[in-house]
């Protein structure tokens, strides 16, 4: 029997901080990580899950024996998880995993039992046509393969921390916390196992269903399982004391049941037409840039890759992006946020601020740190030159990094995304997976019912006609040469503001949004490309003048000068294209479609 209690983490946690818990009474011991593949499976017809069983085959990446699993129905209550769990090695000597009739038979029984009733009957005399035991004692069937196929539906990675949890000596309980994605196909006939073998049936089935695109869904979860002797009272003094401490809530489902969810039709995006109820929009826009915030928030820390701070700090910004869309709509879109206004909104966004200047410090050190290392590849003269500067980015990474991490661990912080994840929940507290599901809203006090096409375009042309108001100080593109870094930067930041919002409400708007959007980002990239070199000549213009003799660092102020004239020339012919009539009527169009 497996009893143990599951937890959504809703904020940014570490390892590090799991292995430094007071628990009083109860001790954590590392076990380490382990990284493993999982395919939940099923017959076509779900003679499995319908039932409200599992059956899970897992691989492990560090070359153990695969692992099938059987479990009973699932009783969940606050997070508390009860189910009858049978485990055995897959053998060696199967060429194809998904044949249930060569498993051990203790599984192999109660599969069988589903799928195919009295078919595979337990029996030992192979004379009777029934099926019995080869010579290592695993049942053989009737038939040399079932009738029913089973075939994936859900596929797990899963990167998993584990604690072995004692009291007085005595193991009670082992903690996981689990890091990863759930996938599910649209179509139910999935491949097979990484080219394991296939029956002809099956690989025909396979070729003839077109297949879609993946659904998915990012999970960080911890998971408190009995051992041993471990018994209910531990897992309820674990759970406050757990609760007490980490950003967690109690989660009502299991890892299966959040798979078979995106397997669940839904509307086709863009069907909606603006007709979602804009609080089931506004939710799912959180819900969604709080998880890719989240994703990435262990690696940042660890600085497993570069990239990822920059998917953060963009995920970060969309989400306050998506705050500040809620916090501009109709007082009557309160409705649907009980405790919430925009003064609260606001404050949520604001507290977001610190991160994502944080983010950003350590994003743009990066980019100058490899800008300069590519600069002395190319002219391997000025390396020792340069030196000063490689010294000074250092030390801003340094401290940059170390402003980020308190950051990342400031209490106040983890109250923010906890109040945003409950924000982003359902009235039941669960988070719905598909964002075009029917949603309760609740109606105004005037019986309206807010869709996104009461918002949306007012959202987005707010925000293009703060991209026009720069025409008053750039009424005529031969004037871009002549104005400010500081003008061009604000330009930059307000198409951004745009594009995020353009981007938020995707799914919603008519054609001609690809091109806007690539229209915007070549805008973007273009005064971000600008702002790097007014930056980065303002710091080597400082070190010049405090090392006059450096041949290098002269030589590389004159490259930038040259490098920021040239950006803001070439910017001409694009705000061209953001001023006139062709942009307009292309954004007129998008909201055509609502």
């Amino acid at each position: 029997m497996e009893i143990e209690t599951k937890y959504t983490v809703v904020g940014f946690l570490a390892p590090s901080a799991i292995t430094s818990l007071e628990l009083r009474h109860y001790v954590l011991e590392p076990q380490g990580d382990e990284r493993h593949h999982d395919l939940l499976l099923d017959t076509a017809d779900r003679a499995i899950t319908s039932t409200r069983h599992a059956l899970r085959l897992r691989r492990f990446d560090d070359g153990r024996p695969t692992v099938i699993t059987f479990k009973g129905p699932n009783t969940a209550a606050e997070g508390l998880h009860s189910r009858e769990e049978i485990e055995a090695p897959l053998p060696d000597d199967i060429s194809n995993p998904l044949d249930y009739a060569r498993w051990p038979d203790e599984i192999a029984q109660r599969v069988a039992a589903l799928i195919d009733g009295e078919k595979y009957a337990n029996t030992d005399d192979s004379s009777t046509g029934k099926g019995g035991r080869d010579g290592k004692g695993r049942r053989v069937a009737a038939q040399s393969t079932p009738t029913a196929h089973l075939m994936p539906l859900v596929e797990m990675d899963i990167h998993r921390r584990t604690w072995t949890v004692t009291h007085s000596g005595q193991t009670i309980a082992e903690l996981a916390l689990d890091v990863g994605e759930i996938r599910a196909a649209e179509a139910q006939s999935r491949g097979t196992w990484d080219g394991d073998a296939t029956t002809d049936t099956e690989d025909a089935q396979q070729q003839s269903v077109k297949r879609k695109k993946t659904r998915k869904m990012w999970i960080h979860e911890l998971e408190v399982e009995l051992k041993d002797v471990g018994q209910q009272s531990d897992l309820d003094a674990l759970a406050k004391r757990l609760m007490a401490q980490l950003p967690l809530r109690p989660e009502a489902q299991s890892k299966l049941a959040r798979g078979l969810a995106l397997l669940e039709p839904r509307e086709a995006a863009g069907a909606s037409g603006g007709e979602t109820p804009f609080a089931l929009a506004a939710r799912t826009m959180i819900r969604q840039q709080l998880r890719r915030a989240c994703k990435h928030a262990a690696d940042v820390r660890d600085e497993k890759d570069p990239e990822l701070v920059h998917k953060m700090r963009v995920a970060i910004r969309r989400l306050r992006t998506a705050l500040q869309l809620l916090e501009e709509a109709p007082e009557a879109a309160f409705a649907d946020f009980p405790g919430t206004d925009a003064r609260r909104l606001r404050r949520l966004r604001r507290r977001l601020g610190g991160l994502t200047h944080a983010l950003g410090a350590v994003r743009d050190t990066d980019l100058f740190i490899e800008r300069v290392r590519t600069y002395s590849e190319a002219y391997p003269e000025l390396h020792d030159d340069l030196e000063p500067l490689r010294h000074e980015l250092q030390a801003q990474r340094q401290s940059a990094r170390a402003t980020l991490i308190a950051q990342l661990d400031t209490r106040k912080l983890a109250k923010t995304l906890a109040r945003l994840y409950d924000l982003s929940a359902d009235d039941d507290g669960q988070q719905d997976e598909n964002p075009h599901a029917d949603s309760e809203q609740s109606d105004t006090q005037d019986g309206r019912r807010l869709q996104v096409r009461h918002v949306a375009g007012s959202a987005i042309w707010r925000r293009y006609e703060a991209v026009l108001s720069y025409k008053t100080v750039i009424s005529d593109s031969s004037l871009i040469p002549l104005t400010p870094p500081p003008t061009l930067h604000h330009l930059r930041i307000a198409l951004k503001r745009l594009r995020y919002v353009i981007e938020l409400f995707e799914d919603e708007l008519g054609k001609g949004k690809k091109g806007t959007l690539r229209t915007l980002m070549q805008a973007q990239d273009h005064l971000g490309a600008l702002q790097d070199a007014v930056v980065a000549l303002a710091l080597v213009t400082r070190l010049r003048d405090a090392h006059p003799d450096n041949r290098g660092l002269t030589i590389y102020a004159a490259a930038l000068t040259t490098q920021r004239d040239t950006l803001r020339r070439d910017f001409i012919p694009l705000w061209q294209q953001l001023a006139d009539q062709p942009l307009r009527d292309r954004l007129a169009g998008l909201l055509v479609g609502l």
